[in-house]
C-alpha cells in the first residue's frame, strides 16, 4: 500500500471547489456591467502530439479545433482532439466543454472555471474538473498559479501549477516565453500514472509567437519542453521525446 501524503486531502479539494463556486456569482455581477460585448473566436491547432500535464495522450500528430463565445466576464468554449493516425479507436476521440470567468481585482486576475471531459467512441468514462487560476502582471512578467481538482470520475485527483510568462513585442509580432512547475498529487498520480507514486512532478518551458495575418486573424507557432520528474514512469507516460511542436491559426470575430 503506497504512503499517502498529507496534502491535498478531501478537505483541500472541497475548499478549492468552494472557491470556484464562490467566484462564479462575482463573475455574474461583473458581467452585468454596462453593455457587455459578445465575442466569438475560433482556432485550429496542429501539434506534433497531444500532451496533457506531462502525459502523452496520442501516438503522433493531432488537430485540435476550438470555439469560444464570450459575454462580459464569462466565456463558454468547446475543444476537440482529432488524431488522424490513431491505430486504436476513433480519430475524433475527445470533446471538452468549459465554462469560465475572468475577473480583475486590485491588479489580480482571478479565473474560475468548470470543465467537462468526454471521449466519443472510446470505452472511457467522461469526467469533470473545477479550476482556479490566480495571476498578476508585473511589467512584462506575469506570474500565476493554477489549481484544479476532479469532481466526477477521478474524484479528488488534484493538480497544481506555479509558473511565469513574459511577453516582448518584436515589430508586428508578440513573443511569449513561459516556465512552469506542476504537481500531480497522490490521487492524480494514482489515476493517471502509477498507483505506487506519492505524487508526480512536471517541469515545462515554452516559446510562442503571435503573428497577425489580417484583421482578426493570427498565426501562432510554438515549441515547448516537458519533463516528468519521476524516472520510473517518465518513459511510459511521456513518450520518446520531451519536445512538442505546433502552430495555431486563430480567428476572432
Amino acid at each position: 500500500m503506497p504512503a499517502r501524503p498529507m496534502l491535498p486531502h478531501v478537505g483541500w479539494s472541497a475548499w478549492l471547489s468552494l472557491c470556484v463556486l464562490a467566484a462564479m456569482p462575482v463573475a455574474a455581477r461583473a458581467a452585468d456591467a454596462p453593455a457587455p460585448a459578445l465575442s466569438v473566436s475560433s482556432a485550429l491547432e496542429l501539434n506534433s502530439r497531444y500532451l496533457w500535464r506531462g502525459i502523452a495522450l496520442s501516438e503522433g500528430t493531432v488537430y485540435q479545433p476550438s470555439l469560444t463565445l464570450g459575454w462580459g466576464a464569462w466565456s463558454i468554449g468547446g475543444w476537440a482532439n482529432v488524431e488522424p493516425a490513431a491505430s486504436v479507436g476513433p480519430r475524433w476521440n475527445e470533446l471538452d466543454l468549459t465554462l469560465a470567468a475572468s475577473l480583475e481585482w486590485r491588479g489580480w486576475t482571478i479565473e474560475p472555471s468548470a470543465m467537462l471531459y468526454t471521449y466519443p467512441g472510446l470505452d472511457a468514462p467522461g469526467t469533470g474538473e473545477l479550476e482556479l487560476e490566480l495571476g498578476r502582471s508585473v511589467g512584462r512578467w506575469s506570474p500565476y498559479t493554477r489549481h484544479s481538482v476532479d469532481v466526477l470520475q477521478a474524484r479528488g485527483a488534484a493538480y497544481s501549477a506555479l509558473g511565469v510568462s513574459v511577453e516582448q513585442a518584436v515589430r508586428r509580432a508578440t513573443l511569449t516565453a513561459n516556465a512552469e512547475y506542476g504537481r500531480g498529487w497522490w490521487r492524480f498520480a494514482s489515476a493517471y500514472a502509477d498507483p505506487s507514486l506519492e505524487g508526480m512532478n512536471v517541469w515545462s518551458a515554452g516559446l510562442s509567437a503571435t503573428l497577425p495575418l489580417a484583421e482578426g486573424v493570427s498565426l501562432g507557432p510554438h515549441v515547448s519542453w516537458n519533463q516528468v520528474g519521476n524516472r520510473q514512469v517518465r518513459d511510459q507516460i511521456s513518450g520518446p521525446t520531451p519536445f512538442l511542436f505546433g502552430v495555431t491559426l486563430q480567428r476572432e470575430f
